[in-house]
């Protein structure tokens, strides 16, 4: 994990209006100190914060979080084509052969994601 955590909390929480003192609370937190790390990127907030984030300002992780998914994509992306790769070399049996869809189909699956993520990003014309 890098020594910092680039998000869109804090981003996202003044979009909606809330105090950093409100998600304190919403996150069982006892001080604000923790939260002002999390949303400036100085710690990584664990599964149970990040999710309290997600349901409170009902944005997808994607968006709390976009330039670590976008690395943890890659990676799932790359493993699976190594994995692909992998079974190219053994005899086709009917597992094999599901396990290759389900793989073939992660790749393609993060692919559009990609797709959509790099549109996104992309200034709007008018």
């Amino acid at each position: 994990m890098p020594d910092e955590f680039p998000n869109a909390l804090k981003q996202h929480r003044k979009q909606s209006k809330l105090r950093q003192e409100d998600m304190r609370r919403i996150c069982e937190k006892a001080n604000s100190v923790v939260l002002s790390r999390y949303e400036s990127g100085d710690a990584v907030p664990n599964l149970e914060v990040a999710l309290r984030y997600h349901i409170a300002l009902g944005k997808p992780l994607h968006e709390l979080f976009p330039e670590y998914y976008q690395q943890l994509s890659e990676q799932v992306k790359r493993t699976a084509l190594e994995l692909l790769e992998e079974l190219e070399s053994k005899s086709v049996n009917y597992k094999r052969h599901l396990r290759k869809m389900k793989l073939q189909d992660i790749v393609n699956r993060i692919g559009c994601l990609q797709e959509v993520y790099d549109e996104e990003q992309q200034p709007k014309k008018e």
